[in-house]
């Protein structure tokens, strides 16, 4: 069985480079390991925002659109932009309570990951120590 491809999904912060005012929030995945480069397609089309990453959890690519997915379904798309941009289809508007509990339960998942990452790590070390030991 092989090793399932890793991505991210991301919760980023859209502000309006000329009012200085948050407009948006978004959640995503990508295959990318700096989400931010999921911006440089097209980068054109981002051009009116600052985009700022609040944060993300990396692990199983199928895993995270799974997380991507359960964020989206608590926190439906509730705003409607004007401007067409490419595969930005649900934005949502948050208050400041929301924001961080979606911090803090995305910084938990992360860890969880991590730690699994780590568990994984520390059993292969432990095989290729024991390799051809009998």
């Amino acid at each position: 069985m092989g090793e399932a491809k890793n991505g991210k999904m991301y919760f980023a912060r859209f502000t309006n480079k000329k009012t200085k005012q948050v407009e948006f929030y978004k959640f995503g995945h990508t295959r990318s390991y700096d989400a931010l480069d999921r911006f440089k397609h097209e980068p054109e089309q981002y051009e009116p925002w600052d985009i700022k990453i609040m944060a993300t959890v990396y692990g199983p690519i199928e895993e995270m659109i799974g997380i991507e997915e359960t964020f989206k379904a608590i926190y439906p798309n509730n705003l409607l932009i004007e401007e067409k941009i490419s595969r930005v289809t649900e934005t949502v508007v948050l208050n400041k309570d929301q924001i961080n509990n979606i911090i803090e339960a995305l910084k938990r998942l992360n860890n969880k990951y991590w730690q699994k990452r780590e568990k994984a790590r520390a059993i292969e070390e432990q095989e290729k120590a024991f390799e051809g030991v009998e």
